[in-house]
């Protein structure tokens, strides 16, 4: 795998997952190792049975500095809709 270095990278964790979850822990580690720094917003925040895809769209636009530099999403799991959304 190619990795962009001008890239930000944001991993996107699963339904109904945390940012301290091995996975996305894991993934961090990994990418810190090669000088990639990885942000992962919680996307639970709140009350949980008001928890909207709307709301974790507006969550992850807020990760995106500059709205023309490079961005890399890494899903896992039901984020692939959020994603899907961002991308549109």
């Amino acid at each position: 795998m190619k990795l962009i270095t001008y890239s930000s990278y944001i991993y996107l964790h699963s339904f109904p997952s945390i940012p301290q979850f091995t996975k996305a822990k894991d993934l961090c580690d990994h990418l810190t190792q090669i000088k990639i720094k990885l942000k992962i917003p919680y996307l639970n925040p709140g009350d949980f049975p008001n928890m909207t895809i709307t709301s974790q769209i507006n969550q992850v636009s807020a990760e995106f500095i500059d709205h023309y530099a490079p961005v890399t999403l890494i899903i896992s799991s039901l984020a692939g809709l959020i994603s899907a959304h961002l991308v549109q």
